[in-house]
């Protein structure tokens, strides 16, 4: 390497606009049925998105020390359209992601919400108040070990809760699971969940 030549990782630069041309006035089922008419809106707030060459200053985008980016915060920004499946390559030090309240944003069946299961750091996820629709829960949720904050409430989780869901979340403190029509009873081992402080159902 040259002597003052800076070394840049540009997998992020990859990743963030996909996330952002994914969930930007995108249309999928739910914004069809919406009542909306040409042109979708875009996100209440994109600053720095796409033009600010640090990626760290973008909105919503936390990073550590190193640069990794850490959290991912875009709840209540009017996200349309879906998860792009390249924020697989931010699983490594992605430890917070919050989608909440973005109701056109959708994850549809296995191809849209088993990348979840791969964001094995993540402390706090949240996807209540979105399009996210799934037979039930997914089980994909119990394999994030390092999981503290779940809420899937208001989502399209529809039909049955297994336990296997929620296996092995020994660390989870807040779980939401409210207002999505489920066709079995809460199982009994949510209950048992060591560090489970609130538990809305």
């Amino acid at each position: 390497m040259r002597r003052g030549v800076q070394t840049i990782d540009w997998i992020p630069y990859y990743v963030l606009p996909c996330i952002y041309f994914a969930a930007f006035a995108s249309a999928n089922k739910y914004s069809a049925g919406s009542g909306l008419t040409g042109s979708l809106p875009g996100w209440t707030t994109s600053t720095n998105w796409l033009t600010a060459t640090d990626k760290c200053t973008w909105y919503g985008v936390t990073c550590d020390a190193s640069g990794q980016i850490i959290k991912i915060e875009l709840n209540d920004n009017n996200l349309i359209g879906v998860v792009a499946p390249e924020i697989l390559i931010l699983a490594s030090s992605l430890q917070i992601l919050n989608l909440q309240d973005n109701c056109l944003l959708m994850a549809e069946g296995v191809d849209g919400n088993s990348w979840i299961g791969e964001m094995t750091q993540l402390k706090f996820l949240s996807v209540g108040g979105t399009s996210f629709e799934f037979d039930g829960i997914p089980t994909y949720f119990n394999t994030l070990l390092q999981l503290e904050h779940l809420d899937v409430s208001h989502t399209y989780y529809f039909g049955p809760i297994i336990a296997e869901s929620f296996a092995g979340l020994n660390n989870l403190k807040y779980l939401d699971i409210r207002d999505n029509l489920y066709t079995t009873p809460i199982p009994d081992s949510i209950a048992t969940l060591p560090s489970l402080e609130t538990f809305l159902f």
